[in-house]
């Protein structure tokens, strides 16, 4: 599992219930992001273990931990297990099992969960993952055992359709009634030219026919940050768009992302209500150190959850930490330490050994030094990421062009990739 996964899986749940449907989340790139080759550094996640506060013993108590038994060379989990902490053991709770393509896409996922009775693992759910020639997810099948039976059975299924091989175009979410499969819902995108959704159009099937759900509008500055979200809801008595949430997002002086404020539309008033607020901070070395989500009390906004994490001297998060606020102080909920193993490669390594590509750098300008590469209609994709594996710049190229990217000073990972195939990757520093 890639660590800048780790993180984000632990404050979703809690983050997600301030928004509606986010089209963007059903995007194959967010699907698979835990499976993508890249990897950022020379370590791999060997082990979480989880803590809680328990109210009854008034103090932090073990509650899970996670080992990820076999690792890719590239650091793709293969076998990863999860065992909970019961009455003074731990006990069997969950066996993660992910098969690769030789191009190291996930190709199927089995999840099974300890059957107590029996002693053994029982299946519980099975993934089933599709792709189109530039290796994008064209379809993603689940099926749930059934122990009755002791066969799979459909459960649904997301279909995924390109207008140029590479971007969505549209997203189909299916169900299976038994006999056949039956449409649910759809999502349509636009993008800018920037490769960035700007906007997106949800709908459900009713009654034999596609109904309007909620449409969602982005909107970015001159650099490619986001500074807007707005939703609309379909009113079907009026047959019209209706207000429905918003947020804006403000950067500091580094250009990073410091705060994101959400409203929501209220119709009897007719104006946008604060409901809550994130806020982002970063330790001295730029590193997003911490996450503060706040609830608009109707006058002022206040302290509701926060996420802290902790670094190793390799940038690897090495503890994260949830508390809440009450009666006027942080109180723990829960944390995870993470402990690391290094990787004897990783995709930089086997591009040097190989000498496929190189990157040249020159005063701040980067290009790509890979001739054998040029043929061919599938662009050259040029990224940037923090050293938490965040997208900070991206763009469409050809092969021999200088790209020369507006960022702040600090270490960064620049990378070239095509067909969704690492070309060249590496740690610069980047100064003004």
């Amino acid at each position: 599992m890639k660590l800048r996964l780790i993180v984000f899986l632990l404050v979703f749940s809690i983050i997600n219930g301030f928004s509606q449907i986010n089209p963007k989340d059903y995007l194959p790139k967010n699907i698979l992001k835990e499976f993508e080759k890249t990897v950022l550094n020379d370590w791999g996640v060997d082990s979480i273990y989880c803590y809680k506060y328990n109210e009854t013993a008034g103090a932090i108590i073990e509650n899970q931990r996670t080992y990820n038994l076999e690792l890719t060379p590239n650091g793709l989990v293969v076998k990863e297990l999860t065992e909970i902490f019961e009455n003074g053991i731990w006990v069997n709770n969950r066996l993660l099992e992910n098969v690769y393509l030789p191009s190291e896409e996930i190709d199927m996922q089995l999840i099974k969960n300890w059957n107590t009775s029996t002693n053994n693992w029982q299946g519980a759910e099975r993934r089933t993952y599709r792709y189109n020639a530039n290796n994008y997810l064209t379809s993603l099948l689940l099926e749930r055992f059934n122990p009755q039976t002791g066969a799979w059975v459909f459960e649904s299924r997301n279909i995924y359709k390109y207008f140029n091989l590479s971007e969505p175009d549209e997203f189909l979410l299916q169900e299976w009634d038994g006999t056949n499969w039956v449409d649910k819902g759809q999502i349509f995108y636009s993008y800018n030219s920037n490769l960035q959704v700007t906007s997106s159009i949800f709908r459900l099937w009713d009654t034999n026919q596609w109904v309007n759900a909620n449409q969602t509008f982005e909107t970015y500055d001159n650099d490619f940050k986001q500074t807007r979200t707005e939703r609309e809801t379909w009113n079907i008595a009026a047959q019209d768009w209706d207000n429905s949430t918003r947020a804006a997002y403000s950067y500091n002086q580094e250009n990073t992302l410091e705060r994101v404020t959400n409203e929501i539309w209220v119709n009897q008033d007719s104006t946008w209500t604060f409901t809550d607020d994130n806020i982002y901070r970063y330790d001295f070395r730029k590193r997003n150190n911490e996450l503060i989500i706040r609830n608009f009390d109707g006058a002022d906004f206040s302290n509701y959850y926060r996420n802290k994490r902790t670094f190793d001297l390799n940038d690897n998060i090495k503890k994260v930490e949830n508390q809440f606020y009450q009666g006027g102080f942080w109180v723990n909920d829960n944390y995870c330490d993470l402990f690391y193993s290094e990787l004897q490669t990783s995709d930089t390594e086997d591009i040097t050994n190989n000498n496929l590509c190189g990157i040249t750098k020159s005063n701040n300008s980067f290009s790509l030094d890979c001739p054998d590469l040029l043929t061919g209609n599938s662009p050259i994709i040029f990224e940037i990421h923090d050293l938490l594996g965040r997208l900070i710049f991206s763009k469409k190229i050809n092969a021999i062009e200088k790209i020369t990217p507006v960022v702040n000073d600090g270490l960064y990972v620049i990378s070239f990739r095509k067909n969704r195939k690492n070309l060249a990757s590496q740690k610069i520093y980047i100064s003004k």
